[in-house]
């Protein structure tokens, strides 16, 4: 791999043949290296000496080092009295938690467990994540809080697990918060680290100045409506809005909308408010460019005259606005 030369990460002893690590290894950045290793006699004198090349192929194993990563979102909306189902043994689905293991086989295969909070009203399928109510809940609280457990199925060494806090919102009939700006739109530059401010949300309940108000990220989509990954959360209190994963503008969207849900906690019944904000992802020169797949060599006559085409390159940039110029080195 060009960009992972087994050269770096191993040596061989020239005495004995032997091959040997360098540097470590992580098999979840590159998992296979091929090797070029080349015998030469010592014959003597140096120019008269033969070699042969032999390509080796070192597989790098797995080892059980990366826990599990909540990637779903964190706050959910409970289903409506109308739509909850009063029969049957799995009750309304929720929502789905999961979590993405970076290792292989079983020690990335991941369980869940519903640890703490409202496990009476809640349940939570060990294998697929869904989370469904148990029952029906007539008089439903503004919120509901449970913590759920991902652990990986690792078999030869320790089991690694990690905890996340859900949020179940439950939907008010009546007036709720209004966000001041009901089309908000905020930007951010791509290979930002985690926690990077994107913009602020403020909502109000009219006539209650006094409302305690919180705000949750209940979805997130890309163009086109695809669901994405829980890239963004926002300040319960503050209503800050931030990165909660690195973005890279080439490999997703150039844009998410971004749901957050206000419910006010001061009240006996629940009040909530919902917006919905575009954050654009800006671009990086962080791509070098790549030509196209063409043939590496061309044939001239040794009488063509100056100023002939010899041959016509293509090479793109997944950055914007990807303009090329082209040099001969």
């Amino acid at each position: 791999d060009p960009l992972h030369p087994g050269i770096l990460h191993f040596q061989i002893n020239p005495k004995t043949g032997v091959i040997l690590t360098q540097l470590p290894i992580d098999r979840e950045a590159v998992d296979t290296f091929r090797l070029t290793v080349v015998a030469t006699d010592q014959a003597l004198p140096e120019s008269s000496r033969l070699s042969a090349e032999k390509l080796v192929t070192v597989i790098v194993e797995d080892a059980n080092d990366n826990a599990p990563m909540f990637v779903s979102m964190n706050a959910a909306i409970l289903p409506t009295p109308q739509r909850t189902s009063y029969h049957g043994r799995d009750g309304m689905q929720v929502m789905t938690v999961f979590a993405r293991d970076l290792d292989s086989s079983t020690n990335g295969l991941v369980t869940y467990d519903l640890v703490t909070g409202n496990t009476d009203l809640f349940r939570l399928h060990r294998s697929t994540g869904v989370v469904t109510l148990r029952r029906y809940i007539p008089d439903p609280e503004p919120k509901y809080q449970i913590s759920v457990k991902a652990t990986d199925e690792a078999v030869q060494s320790d089991r690694k697990s990690t905890d996340a806090y859900i949020t179940v919102i439950a939907l008010g009939s009546g007036p709720g918060p209004v966000f001041e700006d009901d089309e908000a739109a905020g930007s951010v530059y791509e290979n930002e680290p985690p926690g990077t401010s994107v913009l602020t949300v403020t909502a109000s309940l009219r006539d209650q100045a006094q409302a305690e108000i919180e705000y949750y990220v209940t979805n997130v989509t890309g163009e086109g409506g695809r669901q994405a990954d829980r890239l963004f959360d926002v300040d319960p209190r503050l209503g800050i809005v931030s990165t909660a994963e690195v973005l890279d503008r080439e490999a997703g969207p150039d844009w998410y909308d971004v749901e957050i849900y206000a419910i006010v906690l001061n009240s006996a019944t629940p009040h909530t408010g919902q917006t919905k904000i575009r954050v654009k992802v800006l671009d990086k020169n962080d791509s070098p460019p790549s030509f196209q797949e063409m043939p590496h060599e061309y044939s001239v006559s040794e009488d063509l005259p100056a100023g002939q085409v010899v041959a016509t390159l293509r090479a793109s940039d997944p950055d914007t606005p990807g303009t090329l110029s082209y040099a001969t080195a």
